[in-house]
């Protein structure tokens, strides 16, 4: 199994769950994980390139990308989209794709002459999975189809279309839609378009998209590739470590500033001593506050209130900082004064207090 597995697995354990250290192999262990997190997705297998990197060049029409459909009447770009088709592609059956991602899932559409095809995938999927699927599930209906005509599959994804030229794909999804292209009998291209600008087959193909997360006859899809499956078991841990985090009594020092399980940021170009003056005010460990666990001495005492010198006590309580506060916006908790707006402040606040301790 590859280390990205041995990693994800490594990672789940450490953040959300345990399993018996016993006699089970790394893909047991990651069944087991998996139906503790209910998850359903399977990842496609990696396969080789059918042709030589230096030879792959599959025929995609970006003709449009030209045209900017901000700044360019959509009836131009549509009459452009016409032209195109009936003198380059006068012969070839079109196929639209489209994909949508909202509150209801995540789903595609295929639309051919014929029929209207509806799939969906796990909610926790991307857009761009999503369209990739759908140019992968137009690619088997064509050649299922068993069909002599030439095909133009159009999609309003270049992320998508980009990622299939090129030649040294990672993504499993792009590896399989190459395959694809190269083993088909019929002639058959691609072309962009951009959306929303009243191409009917993909107008209609955007709208059965949205159908597709909506309908119970959508056909269910669970195959992705390895990096998404990575980034949604990462995104379950982070919600089970949130859960997880919400739970804990405010009296944790770093809970009640803290709400949230994402990394400290540092606005840019903050220099190392603030990072660190930032990073022990927000855990509430620093020298000024801590130092005597180390020096063995008595705990500090504020001389102004003769109470325990706490970063809480300076930052909210003393009446000796309170024009300094000011600089903090008048904070009445911890977590409003150390706030992710008010991080640059949090150096400046206790260099104005001038402590005769650094932080």
């Amino acid at each position: 199994m590859s280390g990205t597995w041995v990693g994800l697995l490594s990672s789940l354990g450490r953040h959300v769950l345990t399993w018996s250290p016993s006699r089970n192999t790394i893909l047991e262990n990651f069944k087991i994980i998996s139906n503790k997190l209910n998850f359903q997705t399977q990842s496609l297998n990696k396969i080789r390139p059918s042709s030589p990197p230096w030879l792959w060049s599959p025929k995609i029409n970006t003709q449009l990308t030209e045209f900017c459909k901000h700044n360019t009447d959509n009836r131009i770009i549509r009459n452009l989209f016409a032209e195109i088709i009936s003198q380059e592609y006068p012969d070839y059956a079109q196929v639209y794709t489209d994909a949508s991602k909202n509150k209801n899932g995540v789903g595609f559409s295929v639309i051919t002459d014929q029929n209207n095809h509806l799939f969906k995938l796990p909610p926790s999927s991307s857009i761009f999975t999503a369209e990739t699927h759908a140019i992968y599930q137009a690619l088997l209906i064509i050649t299922s189809s068993n069909s002599t005509n030439s095909h133009i599959i159009i999609s309003d994804s270049l992320s998508a279309l980009n990622a299939i030229s090129n030649p040294y794909p990672k993504n499993e999804l792009i590896q399989h839609i190459q395959k694809l292209i190269y083993e088909i009998y019929t002639p058959t291209c691609f072309m962009w378009v951009p959306s929303h600008i009243g191409i009917s087959g993909n107008e209609k193909a955007d709208t059965s998209a949205y159908e597709a997360t909506l309908s119970p006859l959508s056909i269910q899809i669970n195959t992705s590739s390895s990096f998404e499956t990575f980034s949604i078991i990462h995104q379950k841990i982070i919600d089970e470590w949130q859960h997880f985090w919400e739970n804990l009594p405010l009296s944790n020092k770093l809970r009640n500033v803290k709400l949230f399980v994402k990394k400290l940021t540092y606005p840019p170009g903050t220099k190392r001593r603030e990072e660190v003056t930032i990073t022990r005010a927000k855990i509430g460990h620093s020298r000024l506050t801590h130092v005597y666990l180390i020096k063995k001495e008595p705990a500090p005492i504020c001389d102004t209130c003769n109470e325990a010198l706490t970063i809480e006590h300076i930052v909210i309580i003393c009446p000796k900082f309170t024009e300094a506060r000011k600089i903090l916006q008048n904070p009445v908790s911890l977590h409003q004064a150390f706030k992710d707006e008010n991080t640059a402040a949090i150096s400046i606040f206790f260099n104005s207090i001038k402590s005769n301790h650094p932080l």
